[in-house]
């Protein structure tokens, strides 16, 4: 699975109708999406009088996205180009840095970009599989910056995001398993 939380980032947010609709509103057109070793980022920058149809955005992108086999393949090809694209001199030495430092977690060898062989062969239902394990509203935070009211914020975000049903955590795989590396963890006593 390596790479597919990034896929997954290129087909959610490039293949959201109502992101579209925003842009083509001529809101939100600065607005982009990233993975890189730990998360998975959707960016929208719009005025905070945009704030609900923004939310609304946000979960159309992030929990309900469409799969489109036209959008799978799209976005398959665009991300296995830009794996050959970032694949310098440059990017291998990175990795074999990053690898060496990282060789006693998991990080070191879970680049973002993601494996070639396996991109090129993940099913519909591959991707939907990972969605529903990962793309969980427990896994999700929520940050709204900009000249508003936090009253209307919070009423905003419940009426976008209370309906979501909450899920389990991934299958068999604690929060700690998952993200080594994160730097907000708690300690934890024997670690």
């Amino acid at each position: 699975q390596q790479g597919m939380a990034h896929m997954l980032e290129h087909i959610c947010f490039l293949g959201s109708s109502q992101r579209l609709q925003l842009q083509s509103s001529g809101v939100a057109m600065t607005s982009n999406a990233l993975t890189d070793f730990n998360h998975t980022i959707y960016h929208l920058d719009l005025p905070s009088s945009e704030l609900a149809v923004g939310l609304d955005a946000l979960a159309d992108i992030a929990f309900t996205p469409s799969f489109k086999p036209e959008r799978i393949e799209k976005e398959r090809k665009a991300v296995l180009s830009e794996a050959q694209m970032v694949n310098n001199m440059s990017y291998r030495i990175q990795r074999q840095i990053i690898g060496a430092v990282h060789q006693e977690n998991i990080i070191g060898s879970r680049f973002p970009i993601g494996s070639e062989q396996q991109i090129a062969g993940w099913t519909e239902e591959d991707l939907k599989s990972f969605h529903k394990s990962w793309y969980v509203p427990e896994n999700a935070t929520l940050y709204v910056v900009g000249d508003i009211l936090e009253d209307q914020v919070v009423a905003e975000v419940s009426r976008v995001f209370n309906g979501l049903k909450r899920t389990s955590a991934a299958p068999n795989v604690g929060p700690w398993e998952v993200d080594r590396t994160s730097s907000f963890r708690p300690p934890m006593p024997g670690r």
